[in-house]
């Protein structure tokens, strides 16, 4: 599968679930924190809101 079957797919997952997709991410995040060392949680953080913006771009 290629990057654009890839994104649509995940478009489609994402439907109306947005506020749930954010929250699961949240969680991800946590739990990576938790488990790296704590020099890594800005890095982990800025992923996080990584998602969280394209998740609310699918939004629209």
């Amino acid at each position: 599968m290629n990057i654009d079957g890839f994104m649509d797919k995940a478009k489609d997952a994402l439907g109306g679930n947005a506020d749930q997709a954010g929250g699961l991410v949240d969680k991800a995040a946590d739990q990576v924190k938790d488990r790296t060392p704590d020099g890594l949680d800005d890095k982990v953080d800025m992923g996080a809101a990584a998602a969280k913006d394209f998740i609310e771009k699918q939004r629209d």
